[in-house]
């Protein structure tokens, strides 16, 4: 079990599928025809994936929960990102300390979205204290992807399981 990323790599002109499974990170090139072991998560924790994965900045995104090796009741829930050009597993952290969150990009950002109700942008891609809450109430659905911000607080919204728009 695991779950898949595809994107593509600029520096190399390559698309690459990254396979998360087991606690490592497999990357097959379209270029070369391949799959080849890259990455294994650090050996001091275990983590479960949650959710699926999304792409930006030549990055593939994911969450995950990442458990105390000293205390297997206590996780937090965490971003990773796969770099597509070098290839190297790097930390994002969450501006909240939910453990049920949905991990989205819209319009060139990566956005957080909580079990209560909150929606969270990264203004500038990497930096944390750029995490800014909005102050659209937005209901917590995984089936839910944003389509656009309609000003006013409100957000336009596309839920993949009724199959119909919604405006929040």
């Amino acid at each position: 079990m695991g779950i898949l990323g595809f994107g593509y790599d600029h520096c190399s002109d390559d698309y690459k599928l990254a396979r998360i499974t087991d606690y490592r990170i497999y990357v097959y090139s379209l270029r070369n025809g391949f799959w080849r072991k890259v990455k294994d998560f650090p050996e001091h924790c275990i983590h479960e994936v949650m959710g699926h994965t999304t792409q930006l900045n030549g990055a593939i995104h994911w969450l995950y929960f990442r458990y105390d090796a000293a205390d297997w009741y206590s996780r937090s829930l965490e971003i990773a990102a796969f770099s597509l050009a070098d290839e190297k597993l790097r930390k994002i952290p969450l501006p909240t300390s939910s453990n049920n969150c949905q991990l989205l990009v819209f319009e060139g950002c990566l956005y957080v979205h909580n079990l209560h109700d909150a929606l969270w942008v990264m203004k500038e891609y990497g930096v944390y204290k750029s995490w800014t809450k909005l102050d659209i109430k937005v209901p917590f659905r995984n089936t839910l992807e944003p389509l656009g911000l309609l000003g006013n607080d409100e957000v336009l919204l596309l839920d993949h399981n009724r199959f119909s728009h919604e405006v929040w």
